[in-house]
């Protein structure tokens, strides 16, 4: 961990002191100058024309030490911001050039996450809504943030709205570049009915499932799809709570036929965040 301003590495730098010696040197010669002219023109044996002039050469010497003090302190490299440090991509002795990347350094104390939702959601996206994000790194463990910039426009070729969310970080565990679900919260239904996306099958751009019956006989069901999530489908219209749908193997099954399930039909499930 290095704090703001903590020197991270350190130039050659013998020619910028030549260059700030002389030009102190060069300086302070211009001073006496000066002031030997002024004390002259006090005596009224000098003119005002010769003082101005060797306080004209001051203040550029002066601006002349300023500047090579400047070029000395860039021989300084220095951490921008406080955050941890990585590896570093020279070695001592090595020749840089401005610009050049020399060591990674992050600030983990507060993640930005950039994502896209789809343009027909934008009337449910707002600044300040909450997020939930899960990385692979932690499964299990949801991380909760906010959304503070939406993009003013839509992509022309994907058709998404691009938005920005800050995730506090404060015990370090998230990292710049790991991938994650992103899930916003934009209202709840305690009635809707959630089934696996899996179970839906597109048929002459309709969408069916098929369900058990209380006789244990499929029978296909025109379904009318809500929102989704991460691999679950809200129902709308075509199902009800406790309906038994079929989530694989459908292509070897045909309506009419009897089955029996590997698991007994659960009872009807609460609401969801949609």
């Amino acid at each position: 961990m290095v704090t703001q301003g903590q020197e991270l590495f350190r130039l050659d730098s013998a020619s910028y002191n030549a260059e700030l010696a002389q030009a102190q040197a060069q300086a302070n010669l211009s001073r006496q100058e000066y002031q030997r002219a002024a004390d002259l023109l006090e005596r009224r044996v000098g003119s005002q024309n010769d003082r101005d002039t060797k306080l004209a050469q001051l203040r550029v010497n002066e601006a002349q030490v300023e500047f090579a003090k400047t070029n000395l302190d860039k021989t300084r490299i220095r951490a921008p911001f406080a955050g941890m440090i990585g590896l570093r991509h020279i070695s001592p002795g090595d020749f840089i050039t401005s610009g050049q990347d020399l060591v990674e350094l992050t600030d983990f104390s507060e993640m930005k996450i950039d994502f896209a939702m789809p343009e027909r959601n934008l009337g449910q996206l707002s600044i300040g809504q909450t997020i939930m994000i899960e990385v692979d790194a932690f499964p299990g463990v949801k991380f909760s943030g906010e959304i503070f910039a939406i993009s003013p426009s839509s992509n022309t070729r994907s058709h998404n709205i691009n938005v920005r969310a800050s995730i506090p970080n404060p015990d370090g565990r998230l990292r710049p570049g790991l991938f994650s679900k992103v899930e916003i919260v934009i209202g709840r239904d305690d009635h809707a009915i959630m089934i696996p996306e899996q179970a839906i099958m597109p048929l002459d751009n309709a969408f069916f499932v098929m369900k058990m019956d209380e006789n244990n006989i499929l029978s296909m069901a025109p379904v009318t799809m809500g929102a989704r999530r991460f691999g679950e489908v809200q129902i709308t219209e075509g199902l009800t709570p406790g309906d038994v749908v079929v989530t694989a193997g459908q292509i070897k099954l045909q309506p009419g036929m009897p089955i029996t399930p590997l698991f007994p039909p659960s009872e009807t499930s609460s609401g969801s965040d949609v």
